[in-house]
């Protein structure tokens, strides 16, 4: 059949029309949909094809691509005025069925390494935390009323996790709705988020697979069974896991987690669990290193210096209640430690068993063992409650470094040869020594403080205001003893001592206290231990807080230095008494070389005052013991009275000042050295007179610079008078004096006219005195 010459030339258009709407147009509006997008308002009616529920879905540019079809690209999914979910890339399958019709419905979705982002809740005035999905690659159909995920694989915060599931009634879903945003959950989220992204996998990468069911009309009826989780080595911020195994279900609002385990590189940790209407029931025991935990507590700067030297072995079980919005657990279990270190104390072991139940910690039967000695102790803590229950025969020194800086500093000063026992028990509101209170009781054997040892001793404890009271303490040293009550208080910073009675070395003693106060005391060294009674405190801190009294005496007497020498001091009865940065001695009686001395000594404890004063009282000494003691001979007779006052830098005794009178009867003052010359001199003046016992002996005296300084020495004698002035150095063994011999009676009244003439001077040495006229008599010459 022959067509009409117009007919055909119609046909060849259309055909030609066609061939290049099939290799021209059609490549070219692919071409132009893929790289310029489709616009005729079906991105809007694919938005809203793609929301449901509450959730409104928008497309910020669509494409079509010849392999897979519709793309959404800029996809955000909010639901009212928040953003939920922010994706790079969808590809959009749509019903034909319903598209015929002129409906848009769409059947599937499919995400082919796309990446998302969903932000989180967070807490306000607390910067704003964002999950991130990478290469995500999922499949979602719907249908009959049905989502049925076939495939979900992403990496979600370096964790990849992968899962299929369907869903019944996607349309009636809903993002429920918290009533307080600062609610803890949402704080955990953004923690959490934080910890998984600072996670690294050197191996095996910690994979999460799962298989859920569920509708979205009824919450209760969602399923996720079986869940599994495996990874290799998981690396954090100082700690290290070797690897992890999981397997779990959660059916209808029940969890079960059939078994976790998690492995290092000395053990495992694993763990059973349930949860059931919302109650917990778990296991779990443990024989790994704990260094994970140890490295996390570490960078928190929680059990800083903790060191496991072998594997603690851990067994826990307990309940979990969380109905009504509130978390309550309670759990009991046991626990081994082997060797370990804790801020440079190492021990030996720690066991015991624990129990926590409402915010409540119990541990009992706990026992420490360190330098192979152990202590047992019992504590139970909670909220405004402490309690601790102890017995130890740890030696202090061995643990002084878990102590504070003042615990610290008084260990440092002791020693224990043999271990203490104590026994405690403490109640406050907090693990705080200054608000406990409590009772018990200590034992010591050989134990030092300061270099001062005792064999034993022992005391009833009192513990309260920061405070540790000794009361009724023995203490013991060879035959001697001390007891008493002793308080040592921490928060006052003082040391108070009550009805305290010693027949202890007062110095020894003394050095437990305060080493100043027994430098003071030190001077005096008693022959035998005296009796001491001692009532008052000592501040460690502010000496102007310091009130103590002593009692001393000492049957046996006490030798003391004065000028360079010892006095052998007989039955002595003293007073101590420290009254702020001043210790005063105060010897009321004692005898002293045949006669009688009472002693008044200040010495100050300031390090900015060092400097002592005391008065000494004698009375009718044996004259020659003292000469014999002061100048090394004994040929001179009588007894000797005085008094003298004097002070002195502490640390420089050289630097003495001081006043004093002497007075000697029925003595041969002669015999002493520097006057032993004029007897030859008062001889030749008056035959047989130098020989003779000087019945009396007077002067006042001054000490300074290093000289003893008289101006008014007199001596009377059988028929004459001497009278003297001048300086001896005792420092340097040189003298500067002047005397006049006055006869008495007739010989007196005719040798006045020339009396000038016995006026004599010395200028030499205190050992080898030289006497000479003071006025030369000239002799006239010759004619």
């Amino acid at each position: 059949m022959h067509l009409p010459a117009p007919a055909r030339i119609l046909v060849k258009s259309l055909i030609r029309l066609a061939v290049v709407l099939i290799f021209v147009g059609i490549p070219l509006a692919l071409a132009y949909g893929k790289f310029f997008g489709i616009g005729f308002g079906l991105p809007s009616r694919v938005s809203q094809a793609l929301s449901f529920g509450d959730f409104v879905t928008s497309i910020g540019r669509l494409s079509f691509d010849p392999l897979r079809g519709l793309v959404a690209e800029g996809v955000e999914v909010s639901s009212g005025s928040k953003k939920v979910a922010g994706i790079s890339r969808v590809a959009v399958s749509l019903n034909l069925s319903a598209l015929a019709s002129g409906r848009i419905l769409v059947d599937q979705i499919r995400l082919d390494d796309s990446s998302a982002k969903i932000p989180m809740p967070t807490e306000p005035g607390h910067p704003a935390s964002t999950l991130e999905i990478q290469r995500l690659k999922s499949e979602v159909v719907f249908l009959d009323n049905h989502l049925h995920i076939t495939e979900f694989d992403a990496e979600i915060q370096g964790i990849r996790v992968r899962g299929t599931g369907v869903f019944k009634n996607p349309e009636v879903f809903k993002i429920g709705k918290s009533q307080n945003n600062s609610e803890p959950s949402k704080i955990k989220i953004a923690d959490l988020l934080a910890f998984f992204s600072d996670l690294k996998f050197p191996g095996q990468p910690l994979t999460v697979s799962f298989e859920v069911k569920g509708d979205f009309a009824n919450s209760a009826a969602l399923e996720v069974d079986p869940i599994a989780v495996r990874s290799g080595p998981i690396e954090g911020q100082g700690w290290r896991i070797e690897g992890v195994e999981a397997e779990a279900r959660y059916l209808g609002g029940d969890f079960y987690l059939d078994r976790m385990t998690l492995f290092d590189r000395v053990g495992t940790v694993r763990v059973w669990a349930t949860m059931r209407n919302s109650l917990l029931n778990f296991e779990a025991d443990s024989s790994a290193g704990l260094q994970p935990l140890l490295g996390m507590l570490a960078e928190k700067k929680i059990l800083s210096g903790f060191e496991l030297m072998d594997p603690p072995r851990l067994s826990v079980q307990g309940t979990g209640d969380f109905t009504g919005g509130a978390f309550k657990i309670a759990a009991t279990g046991a626990f081994e430690f082997g060797g370990f270190v804790m801020r440079g104390v190492r021990a030996d072991g720690l066991r015991g068993d624990f129990a926590w139940r409402d915010g409540k910690l119990f541990l009992r039967d706990t026992r420490l063992m360190v330098g192979g000695d152990e202590a047992e102790v019992d504590v139970l803590y909670s909220p405004g409650d402490f309690r601790l229950r102890a017995l130890s025969r740890i030696k202090p020194t061995a643990i002084a470094p878990l102590l504070d800086d003042k615990a610290q500093e008084m260990l440092a000063r002791m020693e224990f040869q043999d271990s203490p026992i104590v026994t405690i028990s403490l109640r406050g509101p907090g693990p705080n020594f200054k608000l406990m209170t409590g009772e018990g009781s200590i034992q010591l054997g050989k134990t030092a403080m300061r270099d001062i040892w005792i064999d034993r001793a022992n005391s009833s404890l009192q513990i309260g205001n920061g405070a540790v009271t000794y009361r009724d303490f023995s203490l013991f040293q060879g035959k001697e003893s001390g007891r008493g009550t002793f308080t040592y208080d921490f928060a006052g910073q003082q040391v108070r001592l009550e009805n305290v009675v010693s027949t202890l070395d007062p110095v020894g003693v003394l050095m437990w206290v305060d080493p100043k106060i027994a430098d003071a005391v030190r001077p005096y060294r008693f022959n035998e231990p005296p009796s001491v009674k001692a009532n008052g405190s000592i501040h460690m801190k502010d000496l102007s807080k310091n009130n103590l009294a002593l009692k001393v005496e000492s049957p046996e007497g006490l030798d003391y230095d004065l000028l360079g020498k010892t006095l052998h001091l007989g039955n002595t009865s003293a007073n101590v008494d420290v009254i702020g940065a001043t210790v005063q001695a105060r010897v009321k009686r004692s005898k002293l070389l045949g006669g009688d001395v009472a002693v008044s000594a200040d010495v100050s404890i300031d390090p900015k005052k060092p400097v002592f004063s005391a008065e000494a009282d004698v009375r009718r000494v044996d004259f020659a013991k003292l000469t014999k003691l002061y100048f090394d001979f004994d040929t001179s007779k009588g007894v000797v009275s005085g008094n003298y006052k004097f002070s002195a830098p502490t640390t420089k005794p050289t630097q003495m000042k001081g006043r004093g009178s002497i007075r000697v009867e029925d003595g041969n003052v002669f015999a002493i050295p520097i006057l032993g010359p004029l007897s030859d001199i008062i001889n030749k003046i008056l035959p047989g007179a130098g020989y003779q016992t000087a019945r009396m002996a007077t002067s006042d005296f001054e000490i300074a610079n290093g000289k003893i300084t008289t101006d008014n020495l007199e001596i009377e004698g059988a028929g004459f008078s001497l009278f003297g002035r001048g300086d001896i150095f005792f420092m340097t063994d040189q003298m500067d004096m002047s005397v006049r011999i006055n006869a008495r009676g007739l010989p007196g009244v005719v040798l006045f006219p020339v009396s000038k003439l016995f006026e004599y001077v010395s200028t030499g040495t205190v050992s080898e005195p030289e006497w000479r006229p003071k006025i030369i008599p000239r002799i006239p010459p010759k004619k």
